[in-house]
């Protein structure tokens, strides 16, 4: 409730901790959270509820992907469960009418989970996402790219379909 920003980050100790600290190193209330969840990757950041404060997404090594209010708790409809270990730091789309929240992981699959929890859809790539997708506005609409651990890149539409042109191969590693 102040004009400073606050670092977010979470843990990959045992047991794992989601922390949220003001700038004068005081945790900001609610925080640390204990999941008992490890965190390979960052967190990503943006107002979820409405409320003009940012709340927290991010994936664990046990599958699952949380959305967090700024309050500290878990919101609705989630931890989402994925197939394998979350390791690619979560994104956040907001176009207009709804926001999705996108994240890859070790079942080569790239995730897109709606704000209450659901799965809008999944795609299957090649090997383990490990990368954090981007965004292109192109003539043609919203394009989703990414890429996967055999070197693959992909680009899809909003609705999770393959573009014309895609994937494309040769790359080698993107980890």
């Amino acid at each position: 409730d102040d004009e400073d920003l606050e670092i977010v980050f979470g843990s990959f100790s045992s047991p794992g901790k989601l922390y949220a600290v003001n700038i004068d190193g005081s945790d900001v209330p609610g925080f640390p959270l204990v999941l008992d969840e490890k965190m390979q990757k960052g967190v990503a950041l943006y107002d979820m509820n409405g409320n003009g404060k940012d709340d927290i997404v991010f994936g664990t090594e046990d599958d699952n992907i949380y959305l967090v209010n700024d309050d500290g708790e878990i919101a609705n409809g989630f931890p989402y469960t994925t197939g394998d270990k979350v390791r690619s730091a979560p994104v956040i789309l907001d176009n207009g009418n709804e926001k999705i929240i996108f994240a890859g992981s070790k079942s080569d699959s790239l995730y897109a989970i709606n704000q209450n929890g659901s799965l809008r859809f999944s795609f299957g790539a090649d090997s383990p996402i490990y990368t954090s997708p981007s965004f292109l506005e192109i003539s043609s609409g919203l394009k989703i790219f990414f890429g996967s651990d055999n070197g693959t890149l992909y680009a899809l539409d909003i609705f999770g379909n393959l573009q014309t042109g895609f994937p494309i191969t040769g790359f080698g590693s993107i980890v």
